[in-house]
């Protein structure tokens, strides 16, 4: 059987085969007097139709017999539906002279007596814009049989967004084929629909084969940028070089991907504050990256920033978003501790061992109970007897000098000590090393005097007189170290 189908693209908007023109705007066109569905112009154009299976125009039935389907394009003036029918036979039975106006889907047809291949023919998908005003139902395409001069058709189409879920989104006309739409489409909820059309014959119930037909949303720029917080949170160390990079911001764009319309660009709007320079930080424009563009940052002075930025896409320049990225700048050990007094003067008992000689304090100017505010001490010089420990005190900002051993007045009766402080953390630079001089003087204290040996047997006789000398045992007098004889 010899039939062929009539797509009427609205708006001259279509892609495929056909190739890719701009999107247009409806026009008032004149409507036949059996239908209120206005007839749109196309330009002319002939294409081959492509087999899906992406042979040559040029198919070859099971006897190898060459079939050829063609699609023309026209533009002329409006015709009313009854000229749209001579068109069709004029097309259809191939008069001389015949000039097609509409475009045309024939499928080929072996020879009599040869046995048709079933193939999967490629139908130019319709390309219709999102959020179109209407007025609706708005007319898509028309779809004909070249049956239609020998019998009543009724047109129908199956498929999500006519049978299934969304329903009734596209209906057709049952007498025309006319396919409208109802209402506004939505790119970004679904961004295409496959429909299948059918023909019956009315009376004997003779159908056309299905025709597939994929209807295209075509993306407007109706969404704008979205970042993926309201609030970014970073942190930069004060030490960290210019170029360091320290954080990032994203935000999405439900447009279609990879269009301008879903293509963003980042924006540093402002800087709060502004000091010591109004460009500290640099925001990558592609990637969104926060960089420190200037030297300066003072965690002392200036510990927190606050900039607003701006996510805008069609590169840029089109629809546009705002969000607050919020900046801790992180202390560095960039202030070394210092003795505040460097100099101290102690006295300590002899003998005493634990004894507390002194205790010193030091101020350190980076964020408090933080590694690089805590800090410890060395003796580095002066101890080479190992008599005295410094230890850091509870406040974490004061050294506490004790002695480990028993000092001897009558041996060393005073000890200058040098005593460095430093923080757990390393220095972020280099710093000056704060020092502090400690005088320890031994006191003396009055020690009894002391027997050598501490112990001693005397043996003598029993018969021994009255009054006899049994020993002599000797003292020694430590503080004077003069020796004494006891009998």
């Amino acid at each position: 059987m010899n039939f062929a189908v009539i797509i009427l693209f609205m708006h001259g908007c279509v892609t495929g085969m056909l190739g890719r023109t701009s999107q247009c705007q409806p026009r008032n066109h004149p409507t036949d007097s059996n239908t209120s569905h206005p007839i749109n112009t196309a330009k002319s154009q002939t294409r081959p139709v492509f087999p899906h299976n992406g042979s040559s125009p040029h198919g070859l039935g099971s006897s190898q017999q060459k079939n050829t389907t063609m699609i023309t394009m026209t533009h002329k003036p409006s015709y009313s539906l009854h000229h749209l029918q001579n068109v069709l036979d004029n097309t259809t039975t191939g008069q001389p002279g015949s000039t097609p106006v509409l475009p045309v889907l024939v499928f080929p047809q072996s020879s009599k007596g040869l046995k048709r291949r079933k193939r999967d023919w490629i139908i130019p998908p319709i390309n219709f814009p999102e959020n179109d005003r209407g007025p609706f139902p708005k007319p898509m395409v028309q779809m004909r049989s070249s049956r239609d001069k020998e019998a009543q058709l009724q047109y129908s189409i199956t498929g999500p967004g006519a049978d299934l879920d969304p329903k009734e989104l596209f209906i057709v006309d049952r007498v025309t084929g006319w396919l409208s739409v109802t209402q506004p489409l939505d790119r970004e909820g679904k961004d295409k629909y496959k429909l299948f059309a059918y023909a019956v014959s009315v009376g004997d119930g003779k159908a056309e084969g299905p025709m597939e037909i994929v209807i295209n949303v075509i993306d407007q720029n109706d969404n704008n940028p979205e970042f993926t917080k309201d609030t970014f949170l970073g942190s930069v160390p004060e030490s960290s070089p210019k170029g360091f990079e320290f954080m990032k911001v994203t935000a999405v764009d439900k447009d279609e991907p990879g269009s301008a319309n879903s293509d963003i660009r980042y924006t540093l709007v402002s800087q709060d504050p502004q000091q010591p320079t109004a460009s500290m930080f640099f925001l990558n424009p592609l990637t969104g990256g926060i960089q420190l563009h200037s030297d300066g940052l003072d965690r002392e002075k200036y510990p927190k920033y606050t900039l607003i930025i701006q996510a805008a896409d069609m590169e840029g320049e089109g629809l546009s978003n705002t969000a607050t990225a919020i900046i801790t700048v992180t202390d560095s050990n960039d202030n070394a501790p210092e003795f505040h007094p460097s100099e101290y003067t102690a006295t300590v008992p002899e003998n005493k061992v634990g004894a507390v000689v002194v205790k010193m304090t030091v101020t350190d100017g980076d964020e408090p109970h933080t590694p690089a505010w805590s800090t410890k001490y060395k003796i580095i010089q002066g101890n080479d007897g190992g008599f005295f420990n410094v230890s850091t005190g509870p406040s974490k900002l004061e050294g506490i000098i004790t002695t480990a051993k028993g000092l001897d007045f009558e041996k060393t009766r005073q000890y200058t000590l040098l005593v460095i402080v430093e923080n757990d953390a390393p220095f972020a630079t280099r710093l000056p090393t704060s020092t502090a001089t400690v005088t320890v003087n031994v006191e003396d204290v009055n020690e009894a005097p002391i027997f050598n040996p501490v112990e001693k047997v005397v043996a003598r006789p029993e018969n021994l007189a009255v009054g006899a000398d049994l020993i002599a045992y000797t003292a020694t007098e430590p503080d004077t170290a003069n020796s004494k004889k006891v009998v």
